[in-house]
């Protein structure tokens, strides 16, 4: 079983690539709101199973800071919409975000029931297609959006957003990615040419500081965290 951790917080202060993502909103009427100052939990497996890499169930688990378990709110994974699963066996899967004010968690996963024909990291997008979560703390509903261009025989390894609509995910190549809940085209960035060349396209977490975006990376010699900076998306956010 792995797990991540984001601390819910209503004041948090927290390589644009062209991106195509299409969309799935699902409400969760079982899912009470997250309690500002509690943990949320992404977690792989169901902790009795044996973790595979042909993919394995998502559970987001709310505790307080004192280790009182609040409540378990599974992710999609049989049925006929979209679902989130996550391969299990690649240790820089499941980082989660929180949006600047503190409403929205962002994580990521893979589109496909359990178990894959293969292991789900080596799938082409298309066939696997990747997803991000966005879990609104506030309401305990969240939206999957999916993408089939991006992260293709790698990992999805998170998203962020400012405000459940504008996401922007992070994976095992391709660098950063843009898109929109609702958009069906695709974002071009400028300068994300030299921004990949920079930061590279193998990179682990995303998140949101001061609003700014930031990225690390493990691999190579490029630097371990880097701030993406470059003209102003909105808010001051940057796009390359």
């Amino acid at each position: 079983m792995v797990r991540h951790t984001v601390l819910v917080r209503p004041d948090f202060a927290a390589a644009i690539a062209a991106a195509l993502f299409v969309s799935c909103s699902i409400s969760l009427s079982e899912a009470a709101p997250i309690t500002p100052g509690n943990l949320v939990i992404y977690r792989a497996g169901s902790g009795t199973n044996t973790l595979a890499n042909t993919g394995n169930d998502v559970f987001l688990d709310e505790y307080t800071t004192a280790g009182s378990f609040v409540q378990s709110i599974a992710m999609p994974a049989t049925g006929t919409g979209t679902k989130l699963i996550t391969a299990g066996n690649a240790n820089a899967e499941g980082a989660m975000s929180i949006s600047p004010d503190g409403t929205w968690i962002g994580f990521s996963g893979y589109n496909s029931t359990i178990p894959a024909a293969t292991s789900i990291t080596a799938t082409n997008s298309v066939a696997v297609p990747r997803v991000a979560g966005l879990f609104n703390t506030t309401t305990g509903s969240y939206s999957l959006t999916v993408t089939g261009t991006w992260f293709s025989a790698s990992s999805p390894r998170g998203a962020v957003t400012t405000d459940g609509n504008k996401i922007w995910a992070i994976g095992g190549n391709s660098g950063v990615v843009y898109g929109t809940v609702d958009s069906l085209s695709p974002f071009v960035a400028s300068g994300t040419t030299a921004t990949t060349a920079a930061i590279g396209t193998n990179l682990r977490v995303l998140g949101m500081y001061g609003n700014e975006l930031y990225q690390s990376t493990g691999s190579g010699t490029l630097p371990t965290v880097g701030q993406l900076a470059g003209n102003p998306l909105v808010n001051g956010l940057p796009t390359a």
